[in-house]
């Protein structure tokens, strides 16, 4: 049982690397759009930056429902541990 549990946190853990690494994306995008907002856009540049913002939108869907993921793998992961510490007393 103890290796579920690890595994568990183990799952846990990597939910939570990649909510941080969809955060940075979701930045990087937030970057690139001031960056083409200048005063020099250009038809391609309001094009990527359409596409940019669709992406965005769409990472942060992903990182919201990677949250909700984590937060029900951390309860499992509670849960099994209560459950294990019960089975050994």
């Amino acid at each position: 049982m103890k290796h579920s549990y690890t595994n568990l946190t183990s799952i846990s853990a990597a939910i939570e690397k990649m909510n941080a690494n969809i955060g940075e994306v979701a930045s990087n995008i937030e970057d690139a759009r001031t960056l083409v907002g200048k005063p020099t856009k250009t038809a391609a540049a309001e094009t990527l930056m359409e596409q940019l913002e669709t992406a965005a939108v769409e990472i942060a869907k992903a990182a919201k429902a990677f949250t909700r993921i984590t937060a029900q793998t951390n309860l499992l992961a509670a849960e099994f541990a209560r459950t294990e510490h019960a089975m050994e007393t």
